[in-house]
């Protein structure tokens, strides 16, 4: 498992514990059902998460965040973990989506909304 980080790592508000294992969820399928190298990169509110394994075709990457979705039927797992991820990304204002790696596998992407360091600010 390889990190890059290219811009400098901006603060996200939201629950540690949440969004440790949404990274956790996101780096144990890239191991189990990527390839042999997982890089993950931090890039402002933003991170990604990408495998040099076989990949997710494109018709199927938004099916596998419906609940109990498995790309390979008898595989490991409940189905339940891109699921989850997506919830927990969702309550904390962000987005996830799946992409295709350039030399093959798969790059999750999850941003979320940047927050400025002196807090929310207000109107008015």
């Amino acid at each position: 498992v390889g990190g890059q980080g290219q811009r400098h790592a901006q603060a996200v508000r939201g629950d540690a514990g949440a969004l440790e294992r949404v990274l956790t969820n996101l780096v144990q399928n890239a191991i189990e059902h990527g390839g042999r190298h997982v890089i993950v990169r931090v890039q402002g509110a933003a991170f990604e998460v990408e495998d040099d394994g076989p990949g997710i075709p494109p018709e199927e990457r938004e099916r596998v965040f419906e609940p109990f979705h498995r790309l390979r039927p008898r595989s490991a797992g409940s189905g339940l973990g891109l699921h989850l991820v997506q919830q927990v990304v969702e309550r904390h204002g962000g987005r996830v989506a799946l992409l295709g790696a350039p030399g093959g596998g798969t790059i999750a992407r999850v941003e979320f909304p940047v927050v400025s360091p002196a807090g929310p600010s207000t109107s008015p």
